[in-house]
């Protein structure tokens, strides 16, 4: 049974041992959450301030107080769980120096003014992945704004934390819809129940991982050797490449004698690599870098239509052709599809294979 913390309601700053800086959010839906993820089987705590009122319906829910959001911090960041949901509404403005005991007003007349320092307080969101990497971390932005504000909040929060998932909400929707933005660059609206169903997928993922291996020698298939398709598949990346800062997203495959040649992840150092092998019993994707999450479903691809060489997958909708559910890239979901050589994926773009570089037509890419 995997663990989940979830933060619920206001977790407020504090002003002296008896005032506090907090907000008017109640916590509502995230206490809701958490009572349906622990019936999809999941060992739930609940973290919330020590005066939020929450009654657990089921009693092996967990629940532990916290003062003030210091305390929140340093529980969450020496708590190790399978999963982070920070639902909770914490307060980001607090006193660089809380009064010790209570605030002396007997020393002041009514009307006189005084000064009191504040400061932007850490973010929980920023910490997780740097104590619990393997973790799952989902957030959750709140902006009243218009809904492309939102998207960009929700987006730069999203990639400064490294989470696997920041829901989007608006005060005036945020019951009916959220918005869920993944590092893959793609956009998903759902309802409540929706959103409930999507993170118990989120959690209970099954990640491929990775093994750098050396590049193959001389008597095998060196980066020389492929000169030329590496030219092709930058090529290709670049035309149907789409940015949303500071990413860019949409990859190409080329099949070679001896592997995949692809982009890396993020597209870093050179942005290409060679996949010698993937083993999809054990999960393992073995390659001279870091390679394209996509690089599972493209092999499973290649095997399954030998007679194409070359995979795209762009970040738009192609029309005529069929679209399959959303899937998470680098995951065992890519097992459970039924593929074709060119399809659409809910909400991430295509893919479409070809059996050469002749075949390719340009105006696909533009």
């Amino acid at each position: 049974m995997k663990s989940v913390v979830i933060s619920a309601g206001p977790i407020p700053g504090r002003l002296d041992s008896v005032k506090y800086l907090t907000n008017r959010f109640k916590g509502g839906l995230a206490f809701e959450t958490a009572k349906k993820l622990f019936l999809k089987n999941f060992h739930v705590t609940i973290v919330k301030w020590k005066y939020t009122e929450f009654e657990p319906t089921y009693g092996n829910i967990k629940i532990v107080d916290i003062e003030d959001v210091n305390e929140y911090m340093e529980y969450m960041t020496t708590h190790e769980f399978d999963a982070y949901i920070l639902a909770g509404a914490v307060a980001n403005l607090i006193p660089v120096n809380p009064w010790e005991g209570k605030f002396p007003s007997h020393k002041y007349k009514v009307g006189e003014e005084f000064d009191i320092k504040f400061t932007i307080a850490s973010r929980i969101i920023d910490e997780i992945k740097k104590k619990y990497p393997r973790s799952t971390l989902i957030g959750y932005k709140l902006f009243d704004g218009t809904e492309e504000e939102l998207i960009e909040a929700g987006w730069e929060t999203l990639i400064n934390s490294k989470s696997n998932c920041v829901f989007c909400n608006h005060p005036k929707t945020a019951k009916t819809e959220k918005i869920a933005l993944l590092p893959d660059g793609s956009i998903h609206r759902m309802n409540f129940e929706e959103h409930i169903n999507f993170i118990q997928r989120l959690i209970d993922l099954s990640w491929y991982k990775t093994e750098i291996v050396d590049t193959p020698d001389d008597t095998a298939y060196n980066f020389m050797e492929v000169g030329h398709d590496i030219a092709a598949l930058k090529n290709m990346v670049e035309k149907i490449s789409v940015t949303r800062e500071p990413y860019k997203f949409g990859t190409a495959a080329i099949k070679i004698p001896y592997g995949i040649l692809t982009t890396t992840r993020g597209k870093r150092d050179s942005g290409i690599c060679i996949v010698t092998n993937i083993n999809h019993q054990n999960k393992t994707v073995y390659a001279t870098d870091k390679a394209t999450l996509n690089a599972p479903l493209m092999d499973i691809l290649f095997n399954k239509y030998p007679e194409y060489n070359i995979i795209i997958h762009g970040h738009k909708q192609l029309e005529n052709y069929p679209t399959i559910p959303y899937l998470f890239d680098g995951t065992t979901e890519c097992w459970q599809i039924k593929l074709r050589p060119t399809f659409n994926v809910e909400g991430h773009g295509y893919y479409k294979m070809y059996k050469s570089l002749n075949d390719l037509k340009l105006n696909d890419l533009k």
